[in-house]
């Protein structure tokens, strides 16, 4: 078995036996009422070929530590409740896309924002409850890269905008907000 798409099932715990898949690609177990628990870890830290993990919309509270999911190219860790990025994520050496969005980050770590500016350019932090420290961050992030992580500007930023360039729409009324020089407090 290469694909495993599980949606919509009470699933607290993921089966012990999807730990002998060796040949699992693609894991999707979305909105299954799945936590975090040591034995879930565990089954994920054994799927080492696994080149997909999507646990969306399930309650898991911890992000998973994926060091040692080698090939994992794309993570969907959206609306999990997790407080901080996976153990892993930002040294992982194939980590293409990641989707974190409604979740409750707060902050982001230096080391996203001292990574390589084509690093990290697929990951989605859009509607986490972020610091303003951190969208400082992310607005001058956007300037020296052109990247903010899918974080929009504050909603009433982008009203007073979208009323003075009624063309905008929100994503470009962010882009403008980012481009202006200061802070976004000023």
């Amino acid at each position: 078995l290469m694909f495993l798409d599980v949606q919509n099932l009470n699933l607290p715990n993921l089966p012990p036996s999807i730990a002998a898949m060796s040949s699992l690609r693609q894991l999707i177990v979305r909105n299954c009422g799945i936590t975090l628990s040591p034995a879930n870890q565990q089954v994920l830290s054994s799927l080492r070929k696994l080149s997909l993990l999507d646990l969306q919309d399930n309650p898991l509270a911890v992000a998973p530590d994926i060091r040692a999911i080698r090939a994992l190219r794309h993570i969907n860790l959206a609306n999990t409740g997790i407080t901080e990025l996976p153990v892993g994520l930002l040294d992982h050496p194939h980590v293409v896309i990641g989707r974190f969005d409604g979740n409750q980050i707060t902050s982001l770590p230096d080391a996203l924002f001292n990574a390589a500016s084509n690093q990290g350019s697929a990951l989605d932090f859009a509607n986490n409850p972020l610091s303003a420290t951190t969208r400082a961050r992310i607005k001058a992030h956007y300037n020296q890269t052109g990247n903010h992580f899918g974080v929009m500007a504050e909603q009433a930023d982008i009203d007073r905008t979208i009323s003075l360039f009624p063309d905008l729409n929100a994503h470009q009324a962010t882009n403008l907000l980012y481009r202006l020089p200061g802070t976004l407090m000023q």
